[in-house]
């Protein structure tokens, strides 16, 4: 939302704007990525090899990425929330849960959305 991000075709992740919460410095670390979403304060990417990075703002634990996390097919940050969406179909969500949203560390095989 205060922050701009974009894939290389290298796998490079580039990130400008907004940096209060550390959102636009991507890290040193950070190659073969395949996916990325910029979140408020946040960035998401998931690696070529099924790996999640979040950094910046983790007021929510949105960015704190629990071990073990296999087939992941997609990642996405919203606002105080992380999606992860593996594979087998399952939805994990991170962060927030003030506006009702069922957050689980556990994968789940549905999603409810919420308004």
């Amino acid at each position: 939302l205060d922050h701009s991000v974009a894939l290389l075709v290298d796998g490079t992740v580039l990130a400008w704007g907004g940096n209060a919460k550390g959102q636009s410095t991507v890290p040193n670390s950070l190659q073969d990525v395949k996916t990325i979403s910029a979140g408020n304060q946040f960035t998401m990417a998931l690696k070529q090899d099924g790996t999640v990075f979040g950094w910046g703002n983790n007021d929510s634990n949105q960015v704190s990425i629990p071990d073990g996390i296999k087939n992941v097919f997609t990642v996405y940050a919203g606002y105080a929330n992380s999606i992860i969406g593996l594979r087998t179909g399952g939805v994990m969500v991170l962060g927030d849960q003030s506006n009702g949203v069922a957050t689980s560390r556990t994968p789940t095989k549905t999603a409810t959305p919420t308004p």
